[in-house]
């Protein structure tokens, strides 16, 4: 704790510098990755990284603190953590808060799911699964930025509505497997097909 707080002085006198920053940061979360996964342990070291590192910008390592605290039971952490990367009230949020932080909104759908909500989890993810597919469609940006995204929706829609003991359908399975194949040929590092 000590070294991080010397690091955070650092981090602060390299204002001008934005490599030394980002070199700092990146040694951060490969820190905290390697931390033993306890809920204490991660909240104390991101809240001294807060001091100079807003959760918003280090998003990746909150979004782990909130599922680790999910995984953990302790559901009012996560949700308190999740609330504090939308800046608001997810429950009220609606559709443009999910497209504005979508890995944000990813973890509160599996969030609502755990907190025993499965079936507003699941509709909320389906509803979800369609903008950013929409997004996808509509070609603005680059898909590949959404698609590993896409893929994680899919499967676990796929995997609650199992859970909720619905039908899947034949399209539903077809698309996502579409979806995987395409996603392999284009990007092997995210996963690949067994």
């Amino acid at each position: 704790m000590l070294a991080e707080l010397e690091e955070i002085i650092q981090f602060k006198r390299c204002h001008d510098d934005p490599e030394a920053q980002a070199f700092t940061k990146s040694t951060w979360m490969k820190r905290l990755l390697g931390c033993q996964r306890n809920v204490e342990v991660w909240q104390r070291i991101l809240k001294v990284r807060s001091l100079v590192v807003s959760p918003q910008e280090d998003e990746t390592m909150w979004i782990k603190f909130a599922n680790l605290c999910r995984k953990s039971g302790r559901f009012n952490l996560a949700q308190k953590t999740l609330t504090s990367l939308f800046g608001q009230d997810p429950s009220k949020g609606g559709k443009d808060l999910w497209i504005r932080y979508p890995n944000v909104a990813y973890s509160y759908f599996k969030y609502v799911w755990r907190s025993g909500d499965k079936q507003q989890a699941f509709t909320q993810l389906g509803a979800f699964t369609e903008l950013v597919l929409a997004e996808v469609n509509k070609g603005d940006e680059e898909p590949r930025i959404k698609l590993p995204l896409l893929a994680r929706c899919y499967s676990k829609l796929g995997e609650w509505r199992r859970a909720l003991n619905e039908d899947v359908s034949v399209f539903s399975f077809f698309s996502f497997y579409i979806l995987i194949v395409f996603f392999h040929e284009h990007n092997q590092k995210f996963f690949s097909l067994y």
